[in-house]
């Protein structure tokens, strides 16, 4: 050792490495592949010189080659301890051979070098798990423990049961691609692990057959299912299907799934006429081995038979293992497939995550002090700005821990009770796989599978009860997990046809198509005018002004925006520049004062990461169902966010313009629309008809002609550095699109404003400032969505208003370059008279007619043809029952979230969704709908509390102290009155003075929005204050009058105490009955026990009365009698008066006696 370590020696170099060569026994040259062994010398022989005919049947029956020499008598010559040391065959076929295929028989390499240290690489392997479900979503539970176990490659599903949109259970790791139906039934889907790039090379879904083809490297995997033999499914047509699979040219072909056919080769009970069939066609070819081993597919009906069917070409079979997996909880088994076929990894970059919540933020700010005030570089825009992404990113690297990012894995494993079931079940299996035992074993690894899960999400509520006192993020991200999602599949087609998964094409094809949008906008005129304002401003820039941004501006800017953890281009977020010190915000406003005398933009600013998210309810496997989001450098953001405060005067916007403006919103837009209408309808006869042209534009913000709206920016912005500055600031704008963490290559926009700017709501508006005024028409607009009114006794005469409005407006569109998709545009009319539901318009846009439709969607509310909001309630009332859905999985009677954690999860997600836009639509209801919106509405509040189905609204609202949902609807129309009347230039301030005059006879004249509320304009205008002010009294006083007329509990006969705030240490199951007893919907109570087990009341044995409500309970079950007031005023005391549990650990027991 000593000598090894002084370097006196070299190192052993081992043994020469030379290459060993077999020679032919009859023409002595090389052997290659196609080589057979003697039996008695164990020398090689070319397959062309020996007289073997049929290899396969050589290779099954005989192995019996003896080369010439052997045969002429040299066999003696051949030393007995070589014929005692001879080794078997080196190759034995794992699959059935075919007539007309050849097979290799390789020659035995030499054995590994003693002196060698490198161990023999292990052929690579792919393992395909092949599997009938019937019914992806009822297995999810079997599917994850069979890849847990197994871990397979490629995941080959037939009857997944789905329809295109929904993609059911995707394990963690893998890609998928689907053939599904239109509707349930049937389905095929193939996932392959993530790490591999594949191309769907053939997809068919139809009655006779479906298949499902991808291509991964060489190897091509065909999932096939082909439904049970029926009278509308003949033989030929499954021919053609058979044929069109076996022709598919590869030299590694695997096929598999349930062809529903039987037959002797593959070990079927017996052949029918489809099983036939797949024979004849496979003789025929000659080129595919069945590789079924002698074991059965499917156990139903008392029969054991094979009509799952796994084919492959013949190189993939002599190297392919085929065996089934265990039994689980449907008729047909897992089929296994083991292959050598060597594929190629896709290397994703790792992603990197920062732990914001262990951040060093002073050890942050002091950094960046230390080498602000060190800096002595040069002071020009772009290095400025290169030095402080520099000092940012290095402080949060050093300061910021941050790490790899994993995903978490779904399936934790069954408990030792499964496990155990699962063996039974397996021994039981072997036995007699028909055993009658096994459904009924089946049922019960499922029910605890189903209890596990349950048992495993309650904890999980528990669990962010607990994070939830130091992590506000805790319950938002588990109500997130619990809402459906729209997931990719992995497999996007291309505008070419073809369908990939490989990351990096798929993020250049959506960046292309991001940049096709605003292609070709710009006409040449417009360009050489904004050349020609360019070089006016460059000549004026040395007499204009330096800029002035100060300290207290940037500071004020970096406040406003979100503490958002999103990095930009330059590796920052605007949650570091929230903890910069004050010498690097000084540098900061040094920059952008630089940036704008010097007309420099860094390129960091002009560059955007874009990520593409799948739009919920569309083909996930389509680059138009994505939407972009950007991330721009947050420090261009800031310099967004001055520059804006110092132009928003001077860039107008559209009067009409509902969007991106102060007293604004969707409500006010709305409620103008719907009291238009209402307006008409109330006329006196004849009444105004109304027609609404709702205008859908094609990706508006990104096809804005940058050089018009520069134009217009530069006369009538003052600042013309600043109006310089723009102009670099939005040409020639760069982005790449991030997909499954690979990133696309940097390609420049030809037009449009920069998604997720500050500056981009009000420069749209500024460019659609100039929209025409048309006589007899009232336009609204919020954002791109733009909306006509046109309204008239007769409706031809309003359809030709109509058409003469949209005329005109194609001329204006066309000057700005902006696009109408009249596909996606609708036509509604507004009538009382059933006789003209069915009228069309016929209207037109650019010679393409717009569709007609009897309801349409006005920014999320629905409107027919009477103004009856009948479908906006049907659709908010199946919005709110999936609402409440998260509600009790949140909690139950038993476990779950805390009283206040579900309320303020309702206040979150089920009020907003009841209330939206109310001014506009609720006076239109009626009261039948009414009820039903209000059912959802409780339905809600009675998961919170955990209250029964039973108990009366006025009893929950009670326990809640919640309004009840008229209430809330009337008193947000009261809050949009008052500020309408106390802010100035609010958009519907006039909004009674413009609606024509009411009909005096005929039928009652529908409420318009805030029409109710005009007697009450003259108290709100004479109250003193601002609009906040006089809207916080007007809210106490109108909680104040609902509690005097409504505030009598039923039950306790006058208005309740004020809940005790200890109530809120008890357990969740002691809150639940406490407040079931204040309800009267308690089982300890007799009469209500009484009344859901339909039943008599028993008689008290206390007292022998037969009352058995809340007050008899009090006073004879307690030790004590308790008064009804002590359930408010001190539940902990009436719980352990009670036997209810006090605490977590307490289970609880009978009442002291």
């Amino acid at each position: 050792m000593m000598i090894r370590l002084s370097n006196d020696v070299e190192t052993n170099p081992g043994p020469p490495r030379i290459r060993i060569s077999y020679p032919c026994t009859e023409c002595t040259k090389n052997v290659g592949n196609n080589s057979v062994q003697c039996t008695i010398c164990l020398d090689w022989t070319h397959l062309r010189c020996t007289t073997i005919v049929d290899i396969n049947h050589y290779a099954k029956y005989l192995r019996n080659h003896t080369c010439s020499k052997c045969q002429a008598g040299a066999q003696a010559a051949i030393p007995q301890a070589r014929k005692a040391a001879a080794p078997t065959l080196t190759t034995t076929p794992t699959a059935r051979p075919t007539p007309g295929a050849k097979r290799r028989l390789r020659p035995a390499p030499p054995p590994p070098s003693q002196h060698t240290t490198k161990c023999r690489a292990k052929p690579a392997t792919t393992r395909i798990l092949s599997w009938n479900v019937n019914g992806w979503s009822k297995r999810r539970s079997e599917l994850a423990t069979i890849i847990a176990k197994e871990k397979p490659d490629i995941v080959c599903l037939q009857e997944t049961k789905l329809d295109k949109t929904n993609l059911g259970y995707t394990p963690t790791g893998y890609k998928v691609a689907l053939a599904s139906r239109n509707k349930f039934g049937g389905g095929v889907c193939t996932m392959v692990r993530d790490d591999w790039i594949f191309t769907i090379s053939k997809t068919t879904s139809k009655k006779t057959a479906e298949i499902l083809s991808i291509t991964i490297d060489k190897l091509i995997v065909t999932n096939v299912y082909f439904p049970p033999r029926s009278s509308d499914s003949p033989t030929a047509e499954v021919r053609e299907d058979v044929m069109e699979i076996l022709d598919m040219a590869s030299e590694k072909h695997i096929i598999t799934g349930d062809w529903n056919a039987h037959a002797k080769t593959w070990h079927s009970h017996k052949t029918d006429e489809r099983g036939a069939m797949i024979e004849d066609e496979l003789d025929t070819r000659g080129v595919h081995v069945v590789l079924n081993e002698d074991s059965f597919t499917r156990a139903a009906s008392g029969v054991l038979s094979s009509p799952d069917i796994t084919i492959s070409t013949s190189d993939l079979a002599a190297c392919s293992s085929w065996r089934t997996c265990g039994v689980l909880n449907t008729d047909h088994l897992p089929v296994i497939i083991d292959t050598m076929a060597e594929i190629p990894k896709l290397v994703r970059p790792n992603r990197i995550m920062a732990n914001f919540k262990k951040a060093n933020w002073t050890d942050f700010s002091d950094s960046i002090e230390t080498k602000v005030a060190c800096y002595a570089g040069p002071r020009d825009a772009y290095s400025l700005e290169n030095f402080l992404s520099a000092t940012i990113t290095r402080a949060a690297s050093k300061h910021i821990p941050h790490g790899k990012f994993t995903p978490t894995r779904e399936h934790t494993g069954d408990t030792r009770e499964i496990a155990e079931l699962t063996r039974e079940r397996e021994r039981i299996q072997k036995r007699n796989p028909l055993d009658s035992n096994l459904k009924a074993l089946n049922d019960k690894i499922e029910a605890a599978r189903r209890e596990l899960r349950r048992l495993c999400g309650h904890q999980k509520i528990e669990d962010m009860e607990d994070k939830r006192k130091i992590d506000c993020n805790a319950l938002w991200r588990v109500i997130k997990g619990l809402k459906p999602k729209t997931k990719s599949t992995g497999s996007i087609k291309l505008p070419n046809g073809t369908t990939t998964t490989n990351p990096k094409t798929i993020a250049n094809a959506m960046a292309s198509s991001l940049v096709a949008v605003g292609k070709d906008r710009d006409c040449r005129e417009e360009r050489i005018a904004w050349r020609r304002t360019k070089r006016r401003l460059k000549k004026l820039r040395p007499q204009l002004p330096a800029s002035s941004i100060s300290h207290a501006e940037v500071k004020l800017a970096i406040l406003k925006g979100k503490p958002s953890k999103a990095l930009g281009p330059d590796g920052i977020c605007h949650l570091h520049l929230k903890h910069v010190p004050d010498n690097c915000i000084n540098l900061m406003a040094e920059l952008f004062n630089a940036s704008i005398d010097e007309n420099k933009v860094p390129d960091s600013w002009k560059k955007a990461n874009v990520f593409m998210l799948p739009k919920p309810g569309k083909d996930p496997s389509e680059i138009k169902s994505f939407r972009p989001v950007s991330l721009l450098s947050p420090v261009a953001k800031v310099l967004e966010r001055i520059i804006l405060e110092r132009i928003r005067r001077e860039i107008e916007s559209p009067k009409d313009q509902h969007a991106f403006k102060k007293n604004h919103s969707t409500t006010t837009a709305i409620t103008e629309a719907t009291s238009c209408i209402v307006g008409g309808l109330n006329m006196e006869k004849p009444a105004c008809r109304t027609i609404m042209t709702c205008l859908d534009m094609k990706a508006a913000f990104d096809t804005i002609s940058i050089a018009k709206l520069l134009c217009g920016l530069e006369g009538a912005i003052a600042d013309k550095k600043v109006c310089g500055w723009l102009g670099n600031y939005l040409h020639k704008r760069r982005i790449n699109v991030q997909y499954d963490d690979v990133k696309s290559n940097w390609l420049t926009l030809r037009g449009g404003v920069p998604q997720g700017a500050v500056l981009s709501p009000n420069l749209f508006n500024f460019f659609i400032r100039d929209v025409p005024a048309i006589p007899d028409t009232k336009i609204i607009t919020y954002a791109d969505d733009m909306t006509l009114l046109v309204q008239d006794p007769l409706l031809s005469k309003a359809a030709e208003k109509s058409q003469d409005a949209l005329d005109s407006l194609q001329k204006w569109f066309k000057d700005k370059h902006l696009d109408i998709s009249a596909g996606k545009s609708t036509v509604t009319i507004f009538t009382a008279d059933t006789k003209e539901f069915k009228y069309d318009p016929g209207l037109k846009w650019e010679g393409t007619v717009i569709p007609m439709q009897n309801r349409t969607r006005l920014l999320g509310v629905e409107l027919d043809t009477m103004l009856r909001m009948t479908g906006h309630v049907e659709q908010v009332s199946a919005r709110l029952a999936k609402a409440n859905n998260i509600l009790r999985a949140l909690a139950g009677a038993k476990w779950g979230s805390s009283k206040e954690t579900m309320l303020r999860t309702f206040k979150a997600i089920i009020k907003p969704l009841a209330t939206y836009a109310g001014p506009a639509w609720h006076q239109l209801m009626s009261e039948t709908q009414k009820t039903k919106l209000e059912r959802q509405y409780v339905g809600g509040l009675k998961a919170c509390c955990g209250l029964t189905k039973d108990t009366p609204k006025q009893l929950v609202y009670h326990e809640t102290r919640m309004l009840p949902l008229s209430e809330e609807l009337t008193l947000g129309s009261e809050q949009l009155a008052i500020a309408a009347i106390k802010t100035p230039g609010h958009p519907i301030s006039d909004l009674s003075r413009r609606r024509p005059k009411e009909r005096t006879s005929g039928n009652r004249p529908r409420t318009p929005p805030l029409g109710c509320l005009e007697d009450r304009e003259d108290e709100w205008r004479r109250m003193r204050g601002d609009t906040r002010a006089v809207q916080k009294r007007n809210h106490t006083s109108f909680v104040k009058s609902y509690l005097s007329n409504h505030g009598i509990h039923p039950i306790l006969g006058r208005q309740p105490p004020a809940l005790s705030e200890e109530e809120s240490t008890l357990p969740r199951n002691t809150r639940v009955e406490l407040a079931r007893l204040r309800a009267e919907r308690s089982l300890l109570l007799e009469k209500y026990k009484a009344k859901v087990e339909n039943r008599p009341v028993v008689c008290c044995i206390n007292c022998n009365d037969d009352v058995g409500d809340l007050k008899h309970f009090l006073k004879c079950y307690p030790v004590k009698p308790l008064p009804m007031s002590k359930l408010w005023k001190d539940p902990v005391a009436a719980a352990t008066a009670l036997g209810l549990a006090v605490t977590p650990f307490d289970p609880g027991g009978d009442a002291d006696s």
